[in-house]
């Protein structure tokens, strides 16, 4: 199940190690990950228990796999955030394959209560949260769970905790990590979204817009050089920011 009370950070150090020794031995004993992110054996099963969290978050992301108490990682990952955003993408538009009914709404919190709505802050998350009438169908998610998926999204570039609430803010290390990662060096915008972007983060509000959490963020590395964004007179694609009407996106190739 995605939503466990985790935190994050150990999510990544976790499959790292799993990954680093599953790449030389095809599997591991669990109980070596255990000895590894258990502080002390002596202490309370709650230690314990976040390493259970973590492992069944990683199994449902697909990341992981649990089979005979031995634990091996399913793929050959190099940007753990991105593989795991890929993968959460993957469960929200393919849910049939997920281990437990809420896992495919994972992302869909982030996708239907702030990207669709063009809304970058939520004052009382949980309360928004358990309006939606999918959430409801399946019986609702804690405050706890909303805390520990407020977490794992800070964890992972796409907003800050706010309280009770949420900002909803791609961060632009998260975005020019998946810029780094496109293999063309120009599009127009629109496709740039389409066909690369939305792989690991919803990008349009429901009217096609672009939403704002993540406009801000393209503006943001367009000052700092990393991409041009242009206008395409002739492009019968979608133009966006406004007045400015760009159409085209370019990656800057910085030569060492």
């Amino acid at each position: 199940m995605l939503f466990r009370t985790v935190y994050g950070a150990e999510l990544a150090a976790i499959y790292t190690y799993i990954q680093q020794h599953t790449q030389k031995s095809g599997s591991i004993p669990s109980s070596m990950i255990y000895k590894s992110f258990v502080a002390s054996q002596m202490e309370s099963l709650d230690e314990n228990h976040h390493v259970d969290d973590a492992l069944s978050f990683l199994t449902s992301a697909l990341l992981i796999q649990i089979k005979d108490d031995r634990v091996e990682s399913l793929t050959n990952v190099t940007d753990f955030r991105l593989a795991l955003l890929q993968n959460l993408r993957y469960l929200e538009i393919h849910g049939v394959e997920a281990g437990h009914p809420l896992d495919p709404y994972y992302m869909y919190l982030l996708d239907e209560i702030f990207i669709k709505t063009g809304r970058q802050y939520v004052q009382d998350l949980h309360v928004e949260v358990n309006r939606l009438q999918v959430i409801q169908a399946v019986g609702g998610v804690s405050r706890e769970k909303v805390s520990a998926w407020k977490r794992v999204m800070t964890s992972l570039g796409i907003g800050y905790r706010v309280s009770n609430g949420f900002l909803c803010l791609y961060s632009p290390g998260l975005l020019k990590s998946i810029i780094d990662i496109w293999e063309d060096e120009s599009d127009t915008l629109q496709g740039f979204l389409e066909k690369h972007v939305e792989k690991y983060i919803p990008t349009f509000s429901r009217n096609g817009d672009l939403t704002p959490s993540l406009q801000s963020t393209l503006q943001h590395l367009s000052s700092e050089k990393v991409i041009d964004l242009y206008q395409l007179q002739d492009s019968p694609s979608r133009a966006f920011f406004d007045t400015r009407q760009y159409k085209g996106i370019r990656k800057r190739i910085t030569h060492v």
